[in-house]
């Protein structure tokens, strides 16, 4: 689990895992991308009450109980 100060939730980066983020709030909190990523990159997946996002084939984030259509670029940092 995640837990980062001024609502920044975490910093995504290309193949470096999958970091589960358990307190995600969505309006709230703001997702981090690095090493050249951006939303069109993304594809987020609902997986039961989880939004998992892969970025270039690779599963980079699980988002528990947040819906995977509620994350825009808005969402992003």
């Amino acid at each position: 689990m995640l837990d980062a100060p001024k609502h920044r939730d975490n910093a995504f980066h290309k193949m470096l895992g999958n970091d589960i983020i358990r307190d995600f709030q969505d309006g709230v909190d703001e997702l981090g991308l690095s090493m050249g990523l951006r939303f069109n990159d993304l594809v987020l997946q609902q997986r039961g009450n989880n939004a998992v996002i892969f970025a270039n084939g690779d599963r980079v984030a699980t988002l528990v109980g947040v819906d995977a259509n509620s994350i825009t670029p808005s969402d992003l940092d």
